[in-house]
């Protein structure tokens, strides 16, 4: 499979496999393993960082993609591997 890299990560990130989600526009919202969610703007090959941050970095979380361009980020566990039962309502820029 021939690829090209991708945009870096403002912060590095692991434990983050369903909390990635693809956007309109060549963008995608990563939310894994962070305090500070972060846009990637795939055609430009640039990250930007996001207004404002989760009460927490969550791993293993989830981001299910809503309807208005909205991103649901739930579950996962905390920096002290405990179970969060966390949710928040992420609205990535147009």
């Amino acid at each position: 499979m021939a690829g090209r890299r991708g945009p870096r990560l403002r912060t590095p990130r692991y434990k983050l496999p369903d909390a990635v989600v693809a956007l309109p526009g060549a963008r995608a919202l990563v939310a894994g393993d962070g305090a500070a969610p972060e846009l990637l703007l795939v055609d430009r090959g640039r990250s930007v960082g996001l207004r404002g941050r989760l009460r927490a970095a969550w791993a293993f979380a989830t981001a299910t993609r809503r309807p208005g361009g909205r991103v649901l980020l739930a579950g996962g566990y905390d920096a002290d591997i405990r179970p969060t039962d966390a949710t928040a309502i992420l609205t990535p820029p147009a």
